[in-house]
């Protein structure tokens, strides 16, 4: 007779079996790799920036236009002491959802001190712009020259309020257009970097491949890589649920079913 220690280990056997099957199937790879599906937390509206932490006014919303019509919702945060040396305007001014990103005070301070710079935020995987810990990290960048270091985030598309849905080839050209997009806005005046967490870490070094390969070159400041992976097969085996339980961690012991794994990878379509 069957120990219920045996059925445990073969109904979990059988279980992990199905979800490595299932992890073969393309959309199922995005839900999981992206998880641009999981919602923002109760009360983390992107439309109240001041709810996540952000004075009033201090960031301005607007979006990113691609290429291929996708919008990618984004952020231009004002640095804390820019702000404060502009208080009485940046209170008075009315709070403001969506608007033209040139009708406000984040791009008028941007563009018109010639001392102002900018670090381009490439967030990670999961949820949007807005998660506490993403807001966090944009005011520590932001602390480091807090008279002029101006953070511009933004999602990605499929993720929060941008439209389409993520892929590896359509999320290259949103980190492009992100970049195309400030550069433009700057007029080449002010230094560009680039702080890339996660998933941000290999859409940011596409781009920077592809500015480089510009004719004359375009070279990014800084590129600060936190979090970075070398390929996304490589990413995917080790991704645990949760940051716990290394779901496909036993396929990363045999070669064999890591060739065959990373040809059934199809992120890039």
């Amino acid at each position: 007779m069957i120990s219920t220690t045996a059925r445990v280990l073969a109904t979990t056997a059988a279980f992990w079996l199905l979800c490595v099957c299932l992890c073969t199937i393309t959309w199922v790879q995005r839900q999981i790799f992206y998880a641009h599906w999981i919602p923002i937390w109760v009360g983390q509206d992107l439309d109240k920036p001041e709810i996540l932490g952000f004075l009033k006014n201090q960031v301005a919303q607007f979006y990113i236009q691609t290429p291929d019509d996708q919008s990618l919702y984004a952020w231009l945060i004002i640095p804390l002491r820019v702000y404060a040396k502009n208080e009485n305007s940046s209170l008075e001014g009315k709070a403001s959802n969506v608007i033209a990103i040139q009708d406000t005070l984040a791009f008028e301070f941007l563009t018109e001190c010639p001392e102002s710079r900018v670090v381009l935020y490439f967030h990670g995987n999961a949820r949007t712009r807005g998660q506490t810990r993403k807001t966090e990290a944009y005011r520590t960048i932001a602390s480091e020259a807090s008279d002029k270091i101006f953070v511009l985030a933004f999602d990605y598309r499929g993720f929060g309020r941008c439209t389409g849905s993520p892929t590896g080839s359509g999320l290259v050209i949103d980190a492009i257009a992100a970049v195309e997009w400030l550069l433009g806005q700057l007029e080449f005046r002010q230094l560009v970097s680039c702080y890339l967490h996660s998933l941000g870490t290999g859409l940011a070094c596409a781009a920077a491949n592809h500015f480089v390969k510009e004719d004359p070159a375009i070279e990014f400041a800084s590129i600060m890589l936190y979090a970075a992976f070398s390929d996304t097969t490589s990413a995917f085996l080790s991704y645990a649920v949760g940051g716990i339980l290394p779901l496909l961690w036993p396929l990363r012991r045999s070669k064999r079913l890591q060739r065959w794994f990373s040809v059934s990878a199809r992120l890039h379509k």
